[in-house]
């Protein structure tokens, strides 16, 4: 038994008709490129949310840098006296 699972999504006519030129210029079907396309998407958000849930993490550890540690900092970009990362408190 496959454990393919089908799925029906509405595209407007623009964007099919650009999914379907790209298929005939790489001999790609449009459900392959669909798939390559939502499995990169997926991986994406799962990449984005992970590193949200780490963040999170860190600050509830009282992992921190204090906003005007950090304004000190930007603020002395490209000036003779830049001034090194803040670190953590």
């Amino acid at each position: 038994m496959s454990n393919d699972m089908m799925v029906i999504v509405k595209l407007e006519r623009a964007l099919w008709d650009r999914l379907s030129k790209i298929g005939a210029q790489t001999r790609r079907d449009e459900s392959e490129m669909a798939r390559e396309a939502i499995a990169s998407y997926v991986q994406d958000e799962e990449a984005t949310l992970a590193a949200i849930e780490n963040g999170l993490a860190e600050l509830d550890a009282g992992k921190s840098v204090p906003h005007a540690d950090v304004d000190r900092w930007l603020r002395s970009w490209g000036k003779p006296d830049e001034l090194p990362p803040p670190k953590c408190k």
